[in-house]
């Protein structure tokens, strides 16, 4: 909308009207094989038809207009570089760019009603911005990015089963999973540098291992279970 083209043909001196999908366009007669014209804010996507003193002629291609895309939703709201997010909305079939915090990302594929990107390298916590030839909109909403976790110590290094204990490290927030020798354990998030774990019935000696959106750690000591 608002964007003007040029018409190319013949006898278009004396023009009276100039449409496009049936609305009212603003015209320039440039000379009698060029018009300009203005798309109109009334406009949709359809044929041109130029009407002279001599008649009228259609346009045998349809011109397609772009409008702004908008984002209602992204899915999901938080993940680590090189993840696929889906962004929905409407007119996003004609994006050409994608950005996560600024930081331009690989388009994977658009449909009317989505785009999907991969979560590039560089990419921070913020706004996920859409452009198409029409405008460039962003997200109210914040995209995190999460980040791997770090596991720095644990405490107590050994104790039996039921006991509780603490780990320290960081990005702990979002954590899927901790498992202990590969066995699950009961954890809870206390910070994004802290969480406790229950040492759970079965459980044997080994390493643990923290799992969030951003990726997992293994501790690079072991636990030690006692009877």
């Amino acid at each position: 909308v608002g964007t003007t083209i040029t018409l190319t043909g013949t006898s278009f001196i004396g023009t009276t009207a100039v449409t496009l999908a049936g609305n009212n366009m603003t015209f320039t007669i440039l000379s009698s094989t060029q018009i300009t014209v203005t798309v109109p804010s009334s406009a949709s996507s359809g044929t041109i038809r130029v009407t002279t003193p001599g008649g009228s002629a259609t346009s045998t291609n349809r011109f397609t207009l772009i409008l702004a895309p908008t984002i209602s939703s992204f899915t999901p709201l938080s993940a680590a570089v090189g993840a696929t997010v889906t962004i929905s909305g409407t007119n996003l079939d004609s994006t050409t760019g994608v950005t996560f915090g600024g930081v331009a990302a690989v388009i994977i594929s658009t449909t009317p009603s989505t785009v999907k990107a991969t979560v590039p390298i560089g990419a921070i916590t913020g706004n996920i911005g859409i452009t198409n030839p029409a405008a460039t909109v962003t997200s109210q909403g914040i995209f995190s990015v999460a980040l791997p976790p770090t596991l720095t110590s644990f405490s107590p290094s050994s104790s039996p089963v039921g006991t509780t204990i603490t780990l320290t490290g960081t990005s702990f927030i979002g954590t899927t999973a901790v498992t202990l020798a590969g066995i699950s354990t009961p954890f809870t998030v206390l910070s994004d540098t802290q969480m406790t774990v229950t040492i759970p019935t079965g459980a044997s000696s080994g390493t643990l291992k923290v799992t969030t959106p951003g990726g997992n750690v293994i501790s690079t000591t072991r636990f030690t279970v006692t009877l």
